[in-house]
């Protein structure tokens, strides 16, 4: 019931801090133009002061270690007895694991950062231009680099956005010891696998496959991976596509699995030759495994209709959302739009320079007059009064209006997946914040 890859591996050590990755094509944020409207809702009878808290540097320390390049294996592959076991779908969602405390936030803009870099018998590691590039040697080959979180936590959370070339799988990792590492991983179809590294090789504990974990139309793709260690109860890990609900679970024997997680690591495997993958971005959390909400996200989710709260979970803010607080997202049943995803800021200034990022990540396309029929940007007015940003336009898939309000300092995004301007005007009206 067990099959085994292996290869070559690598590992590095490393501490730093902070933040979320979004979907897309990163690019530079251009300055906002001159609004070229303005919408209008009625008066909202009370608002209330946002959360907010000073912001902090993010915590650097150097390197526990100087990366290094492991013992290769040769590529191989043992059979199974059988089916291997298909992971449990997660019940309503994305399940929160408790990690929430930012512990990692490479860009790989420095080459010294910590991640175990050279070359092998099965391939290579190196930083490139703002990404970390690895690249396996022939087909069934694999690596992995790992990087120490500075933090030994019950639960952690790992992210990226990455774009591979070839066939493949690549995946996230977690562990407290080099010696045996468990993670998922997803190729460029949304097959994903549950694994486990060790002397051995890679081993398969569960399979299938997740629609939005595939490669984008811009040839990128995201995945989130949560551990929970056994000192948070049962040892259990999650896949799932950053920034949506759609994820599924794994859950090991009782007594299986580490008790807590100390370092996360990225992992590559080709199912074809050439294959490569260029990583943008890694984000890590942590915690204790405790699920309860944040103070902050308690008073963001005020802000959001009543009727949407139960299909509302405490997520992580972009990449981009310099000085976010809080953030949560909705999956919507209503059949209009498919996704809200609400942000706290801790300054209007933060919170205009993510409006912008999304502004210029998003070109407008030929504007109409309002959002209800619609591309429009401009502003929007409460009881008569400006009350902050307003964006409809393209999406991943479909259609986004995004808005922010100035008093709340409140970053807000609905999606539609149909690509239906008049749903998200709909569910605009109603949507908050107030």
């Amino acid at each position: 019931m067990i099959r085994s890859l292996m290869s070559a591996c690598i590992a590095g050590a490393l501490v730093v801090g902070c933040v979320s990755i979004d979907p897309g094509l990163p690019t530079a944020a251009p300055s906002l133009p001159i609004p070229t409207g303005v919408e209008t809702l009625p008066p909202i009878p009370q608002t209330q002061e946002p959360a907010t808290s000073a912001p902090t540097d993010d915590p650097t320390l150097p390197p526990e270690s100087t990366p290094s390049i492991e013992p290769s294996v040769a590529p191989s592959e043992q059979p199974t007895d059988g089916p291997l076991p298909t992971a449990q779908s997660t019940p309503g969602g994305v399940e929160n694991y408790g990690a929430a405390t930012p512990l990692i936030n490479d860009g790989f803009n420095d080459p010294t950062s910590g991640w175990g870099v050279g070359t092998n018998d099965g391939g290579s590691v190196a930083y490139g231009d703002g990404t970390l590039e690895i690249a396996t040697a022939t087909e069934g080959a694999w690596e992995w680099t790992r990087i120490m979180t500075g933090s030994t936590d019950n639960a952690v959370h790992v992210e990226t956005l990455w774009e591979p070339t070839g066939s493949g799988y690549q995946g996230l990792l977690c562990a407290n010891s080099d010696d045996e590492l468990w993670g998922a991983e997803a190729n460029e179809n949304g097959n994903y696998r549950f694994i486990r590294l060790d002397a051995e090789g890679a081993h398969v504990l569960a399979e299938g496959q997740i629609e939005e974990l595939a490669v984008s139309e811009f040839g990128n793709a995201r995945l989130a991976v949560d551990c929970a260690g056994t000192g948070a109860g049962t040892f259990k890990m999650q896949i799932s596509s950053a920034g949506t609900n759609v994820g599924t679970e794994w859950f090991a024997e009782p007594g299986e699995g580490p008790e807590s997680f100390d370092r996360v690591g990225i992992y590559a495997e080709s199912t074809g030759h050439p294959y490569s993958l260029s990583v943008d971005f890694v984000l890590a959390f942590g915690g204790d495994g405790d699920t309860s909400m944040s103070p902050e996200a308690v008073e963001l989710m005020t802000h959001i209709p009543a009727d949407w709260q139960p299909d509302c979970f405490d997520a992580f803010a972009s990449y981009y959302a310099t000085g976010w607080q809080a953030d949560i997202l909705c999956q919507l049943f209503d059949g209009r739009s498919d996704y809200a995803e609400y942000t706290t800021f801790d300054t209007k200034a933060n919170m205009d320079a993510y409006f912008n990022y999304v502004l210029g990540k998003w070109p407008l396309p030929a504007p109409s007059e309002s959002c209800e029929s619609g591309p429009f940007q401009g502003g929007y007015t409460i009881g008569g009064e400006p009350a902050g940003q307003l964006l409809c336009t393209e999406h991943v898939t479909g259609t986004q209006l995004v808005w922010t309000h100035d008093d709340l300092l409140i970053f807000s995004q609905l999606i539609d997946n149909d690509g239906s301007y008049p749903d998200m005007y709909a569910d605009w009206l109603i949507a908050g914040p107030n």
